[in-house]
């Protein structure tokens, strides 16, 4: 406790997708798959565990430094009426050019400190102008994140597809723990004094009358509350494949201006005592100090309704007593992110633009990763988030057994013992595809829209499947409306670079490849 000034909020939050949460060992993924694909033990099932973080009692847990980060995003989109604007440096992770600038500061400026590109403010000083780090303390700590509720499992079977034969990539078979029915209870605390001194910094002030900083600081801790009941994050892994969306449910508020002696004193443990700052539930109130700035452009959402024209098999389980298999009812998101990202490959390379095979390692530049993101092999990179954000979608329908029987090589008839039936969804089975943007400030470009519209067009049409045993009878589905057309000259918006994993020519990758 840095002082006995303070303002607490405790958060409840209600996630509505599972919760995965990353190992944190983090041993390499990509070697851990290898080790457990070799195995050759009887017991060993052929697949890779990625377990969710847990504390020394096994309970799952959640780090604080994933709430601040989501907290500081939101943040950022509340602008600071009438404060100085900040100046900052280039961090390019590719190259620092050194270039500098000044973007008007905001409400995470004011409650998070600075952030890394943030100089000081007196850069006219010195001969020659040597710019430096402002490095302003963080007012808002985050004292702890608790699960209050919540039911772990082991996920579902993943895998990647290779873009060359269409089939799965035996060394990337992998299931991710996470946990469902998740709330979260987030314990915040705001340091008056530094919160005051950074209200001076960005000379922040009342536009109603000219109040103190410990007003200005007391309206900026109203702004913070409206602002974190407006919160709705997506915390976590798999962010982009329906996992992690939460909403706030509730938010308790105090404050202590001091804190007590006696309550320190008597205090059995630091979120306790913080804890009993609240005073009782917040509600919202007009915005004084900040602006909440409009998104740049329309948030964009496509929901389309698909219509089984084949049976429909997703993700059988494989079960050892009998031969027989059952559609799971949801098509994953992760399913309809692999299967429009392998198609938006294929097409891109036709057209011979550039672009990296997803399947065997991603590049990080190419256009498809920008719309899809990019995950780094080895622990010193690092990955991107896609713009497009996918959920899982229930499927809506009546169940059919079909009955299949091998063909002996030898006689040409059905093999002996050999007969297995899957339990697929009827012709008719409706799913909805349901596509968001990602993040409120990072639009999916036009050419990209056009791109996932021409990917959606080939599915409809039948050149790729969905799902299971799309070679054999399974799988085709028909949009139920019409698809807007893409104009003439879509291509040429496609940014042009030189994918490190690319290949440039249609021939080597199927239609059919998924992912």
């Amino acid at each position: 406790m840095r002082s006995r000034r303070m303002a607490v909020m405790d958060v409840s939050l209600e996630l509505l997708d599972p919760l995965s949460i990353g190992d944190p060992l983090r041993e390499d993924v990509i070697a851990r798959m290898r080790r457990r694909s070799q195995s050759t033990g009887e017991d060993d099932e052929f697949l890779v565990d990625i377990p969710v973080t847990r504390d020394p009692f096994g309970k799952p847990v959640v780090r604080g430094t994933s709430l601040a980060g989501a907290l500081r995003e939101h943040l950022a989109n509340h602008g600071l009426a009438g404060a100085r604007s900040v100046s900052t440096a280039s961090i390019d992770s590719r190259g620092q050019d050194g270039s500098t600038g000044s973007r008007p500061a905001n409400l995470a400026d004011l409650v998070c400190g600075s952030e890394p590109e943030e100089l000081a403010s007196d850069e006219g000083a010195g001969e020659p102008y040597r710019p430096t780090r402002a490095l302003a303390p963080s007012a808002l700590r985050v004292v702890s994140v608790d699960i209050a509720s919540g039911e772990l499992d082991d996920g579902t079977v993943r895998t990647a597809v290779n873009r060359r034969r269409g089939a799965a990539e035996p060394s990337k078979l992998f299931r991710r723990a996470r946990v469902s029915g998740v709330k979260l209870q987030v314990l915040l605390q705001i340091d008056l004094v530094q919160l005051e001194a950074r209200c001076e910094s960005l000379q922040v002030t009342d536009p109603s009358q000219s109040g103190t900083p410990a007003q200005v600081a007391l309206l900026a801790v109203d702004d913070l509350i409206t602002a974190t009941l407006q919160w709705q994050p997506v915390l976590g892994g798999m962010r982009t494949s329906g996992h992690g969306q939460a909403r706030v449910i509730e938010v308790r508020a105090g404050i202590a201006d001091p804190l007590g002696l006696d309550r320190i004193l008597s205090a059995t443990s630091t979120p306790d005592l913080v804890r009993g700052v609240t005073a009782g539930t917040a509600r919202q109130k007009p915005l004084v100090l900040t602006t909440l700035d409009a998104p740049t452009g329309q948030t964009w959402q496509v929901d389309i309704e698909l219509r089984a024209t084949d049976p429909l098999l997703i993700s059988p389980p494989k079960r050892h007593d009998c031969n027989e298999s059952t559609s799971l009812d949801t098509v994953a998101a992760s399913t309809w992110k692999g299967v429009l990202r392998s198609r938006c490959e294929f097409i891109l390379r036709t057209c011979g633009v550039s672009v990296c095979e997803s399947s065997t390692a991603t590049c990080g530049e190419c256009p498809t990763c920008e719309l899809f993101g990019s995950a780094s092999d080895d622990a010193a990179g690092s990955g991107t988030i896609g713009l497009i954000r996918f959920v899982d979608s229930p499927i809506r329908g009546e169940q059919m057994r079909i009955d299949h029987a091998p063909i002996d090589r030898f006689t040409g008839g059905a093999a002996d013992a050999k007969l297995f039936s899957r339990i697929a969804w009827q012709p008719g089975a409706l799913v909805t595809l349901s596509m968001r943007q990602a993040r409120q400030r990072h639009p999916v470009p036009d050419w990209g829209r056009h791109l996932i519209g021409l990917a959606i067009r080939d599915l409809s049409d039948g050149l790729i499947g969905l799902g299971n045993s799309t070679t054999r009878g399974y799988g085709s589905v028909t949009t139920t409306t019409a698809l807007p057309e893409a104009p003439t000259d879509w291509l040429a918006l496609v940014p042009r670079v030189t994918a490190r994993t690319a290949t440039t020519t249609a021939d080597s990758e199927p239609p059919e490849g998924q992912a």
